[in-house]
Parts: C-alpha cells; structure tokens; sequence
C-alpha cells in the first residue's frame, strides 16, 4: 500500500514534495513510540539472562551455512531496492506508477511469505525448504530476462515471497540453535555478513552499470544464487549422511 502510494505521488507532484508528504508518516510512528511502555522482565527471566550473560557464540558449521543462506537472502533484497528502479525505468520504459506497482507486487509477496511459513514447514524439513527458495528465487532473478510487463509484477511478488520466507525461517533456525545470551550477537553477525557482501556485489554493479543491463545483472545474481545453492545442497548431504 506504501509503496503504491509513493508511485502515485511521484507521479503527479515532485521528488521533494513526495517526501514531504511521506515525512509526517514517520513523525507519527515516532509519536507512537514514545507512548510504548516496556514491561519489566519477569525475575526468573532476568536471573536465566544474568546466568547465561557471558556464554560465548560458537560460530560452528550450522550457523555458518544460516550466515550463508542469510546473506544470500539479504542481497536479494537489495537487488531489488537499488536495481528496480533502474530495471523499469529504462528496460521495461516503465512510469513512476509502474514502479509503484512493482513495490507493491513485492510488498504484497513478503507478507505472503511470513504467512505461508507456517504449513511449509509443516510440511518439509526447514532446511530443506530453504534451498528450495534458493533455487526458486535463482529461477525467479533469471525469468526478468525474458518477462515484460505485467510479468515482471509476478516474479517480483514470487521474489518477495521466497525472501521474507527465506529470512523468517532462517530467524526460526537461529533462535532454536543459539543461546538466548548471543542471541543478538548472532543476528549481528548475520546482518553484518549480508551487508559486506552486498557492498561487494553492488559495488562490482556500479563500476559495470554503464555496460551491461539492468537484467543482466539479475541473470548473474540468479547465476550467483544456483552455484550456492548447489554447494549448499552438496554441503547438507554429506552433513546428513556423516550423522
């Protein structure tokens, strides 16, 4: 709805006045912030926090292969946010009210995704599940090659709905493999690995902007996306046949 509602504005008024408009938004959120109180922990809780304070974070294989899957789901989702705009703009010829509609295909996707969570993994082992959505979103990434408009608005809502499924199941795996104490150390590390690699990747993409398209750099992203994927499926098998 946001991001359909900031296609329509850039549509009809300027940059600068659109963000006018948008800033109240978050001057209520902050608003509503300050009226959020935040309930003292309960005294078993606290005395369990202060016990497991100093436990360490173990970075074993298990939560290097989620640091993985993470950071590959986290420039998937900068892919999107910086190179989009491009993408519609200049391959499709797209207006401001397409890419509207392209953020809200995408938006519409990832709350897909957290809701579809829950039978999926009802259904298949999480693991298993999430190189699924690795090989999907590779497919989906190499499909805006050939795919126009309105085509392109489905795989960008597939798209959304493989990466905020990808990244709640991740979140589901870390929580259930890592100490409550490093609980956020962890997810810092995680955040931490998919922003360097984003900042390599989009890096690469800027110095070669000028000479490739918008689609091909998703085809090579979707290239990046099988290689891991295959590695990682190699990786889970020999872990499952070694246990």
């Amino acid at each position: 709805m946001a991001a359909a509602l900031t296609g329509v504005l850039l549509h009809v008024c300027t940059p600068m006045v659109t963000l006018a408009a948008l800033a109240p938004a978050f001057a209520l959120s902050v608003c509503c912030l300050c009226f959020v109180r935040r309930e003292p922990l309960p005294a078993e809780d606290a005395r369990d926090t202060a016990d497991t304070k100093r436990s360490e974070l173990h970075f074993d294989g298990h939560l290097l292969l989620l640091a993985v899957i993470y950071t590959l789901l986290y420039v998937c989702g900068m892919m999107v946010s910086v190179v989009s705009p491009s993408f519609v703009f200049e391959e499709l010829g797209g207006s401001a009210i397409d890419f509207g509609q392209l953020e809200s295909a995408w938006s519409v996707g990832s709350i897909l995704g957290a809701i579809l969570l829950v039978p999926l993994i009802r259904a298949m082992d999480i693991s298993i599940l999430q190189l699924v959505i690795l090989a999907l979103a590779a497919v989906s990434f190499a499909a805006l090659k050939i795919l126009n408009l309105p085509w392109t608005l489905l795989a960008f809502a597939i798209l959304g709905i493989l990466h905020n499924l990808g990244r709640v199941a991740v979140e589901v795996r870390l929580q259930s493999s890592v100490p409550r104490a490093a609980l956020g150390r962890a997810k810092g590390a995680l955040h931490c690995s998919g922003m360097f690699l984003s900042l390599i990747l989009l890096g690469m993409g800027a110095v070669v902007s000028d000479e490739i398209s918008p689609s091909t750099v998703f085809l090579v992203f979707a290239g990046i996306l099988a290689v891991s994927t295959i590695a990682l499926t190699i990786i889970q098998i020999d872990w499952y046949q070694k246990s």
